[in-house]
């Protein structure tokens, strides 16, 4: 399979909505100056960035878009310039407009320079349009199970809890998982790297090193908790804090029909799950407080907390003993705030995406 790359927000950069309350959009980051200029070069044996090269540069940009408008050192003084950001970059690689050899290029020749290492990258859809929309028709609500829960809590309110889970996503099938992430509104640049992933959760790390699991499958879904009680409004002045499930009930093992070792992953927190509101938070095994909390500790300050749209990460690999690897459709999820693993309740079963 072509190697393929993709960049993600730079600081400040992409700030996101859910459900259609907003795709997200990046500006280019300002020129450096002329002394990062010249530690740049210095370190990475690139060419000075100088006036001249600046407006060869802006004649550069000007070039129709097409795989042989560039070359790697004309991207170099692009990126240099301020005039494309990373993002920019990775983009036109993804629509066909600079050719994955000439972006391979140019990234071994950006290697070492902090500045730009600093923005995170990982691979880009296989397929994007001329127009940036999916390349593929997505049927959300065929891909999303919705699971609602309705409970009282000790106080009396009566509070309703919509989760929404797609299919788990392998790493054959990131172009639909792609495809359903612009759907709920949020831009394909936002989709969490690897790497930033792994930072976050030492024991997904832990799963990749010294567990076979080398490679990560996906869950997208979107989480959203209302007050339905009558005359007793949640308000500002009158906040109220609900802590959330997603919980894998436990597995006996003697059971040879669940896979306990699944299970285990999915409470102990060899996942990571990513919340996205008016930005990423990570919700990992230090976060969440407890190893039964996954969907995070909403305080709501009004009668609707959400929708808000997630990924869960899940770590898997194959072995000698599990030659088909870990089998997280094999596990049965508990879901909402009074949901448990030791809950005799029937829950409700993953499955993976068949295309």
């Amino acid at each position: 399979m072509k190697r393929r790359f993709m960049a993600i927000l730079l600081a400040g950069g992409l700030v996101l909505g859910l459900c259609g309350c907003g795709g997200g959009s990046s500006t280019a980051a300002p020129a450096p100056s002329s002394t990062e200029q010249e530690g740049a070069s210095a370190e990475n044996n690139l060419p000075d960035t100088s006036a001249q090269e600046n407006a060869t540069a802006n004649d550069l940009a000007s070039k129709a878009p097409d795989a042989e408008s560039y070359s790697a050192d004309e991207l170099v003084n692009l990126w240099s310039s301020g005039i494309l950001t990373k993002e920019d970059i990775a983009y036109k690689t993804a629509t066909g407009e600079i050719s994955y050899e000439v972006y391979e290029e140019f990234l071994d020749l950006m290697a070492g320079d902090e500045e730009f290492e600093a923005s995170q990258s990982e691979e880009i859809p296989e397929k994007i349009s001329e127009d940036g929309a999916p390349s593929i028709d997505i049927d959300i609500s065929k891909l999303l199970a919705t699971h609602v829960v309705e409970f009282e809590d000790v106080d009396g309110y009566t509070i309703r809890e919509t989760c929404q889970l797609s299919p788990i996503f392998r790493e054959d099938d990131r172009e639909t998982m792609y495809a359903l992430w612009e759907a709920l509104g949020q831009d394909v640049a936002s989709f969490p790297s690897e790497k930033s992933l792994y930072d976050k959760n030492y024991l997904l790390r832990d799963a990749r090193d010294s567990a076979s699991c080398n490679k990560l499958e996906y869950i997208i879904g979107t989480y959203m908790i209302e007050n339905r009680t009558d005359g007793f409004p949640i308000t500002p002045d009158n906040p109220r804090t609900y802590s959330s499930r997603l919980a894998a009930q436990r597995v006996s093992a003697f059971d040879e029909e669940h896979d306990g070792t699944a299970a285990d992953f999915f409470n102990w927190r060899y996942v990571s799950v990513v919340m996205y509101s008016n930005g990423a938070v990570y919700y990992d095994e230090e976060d969440a407080g407890n190893h039964e909390v996954i969907l995070g500790v909403p305080k709501m300050e009004s009668d609707l907390w959400g929708p808000r749209t997630f990924v869960i990460a899940l770590p898997n690999g194959n072995t000698p003993n599990r030659p088909d690897g870990y089998r997280y459709d094999k596990i049965r999820l508990q879901f909402g705030c009074l949901s448990s693993p030791y809950s005799n309740d029937d829950g409700f079963e993953l499955t993976y995406f068949e295309d």
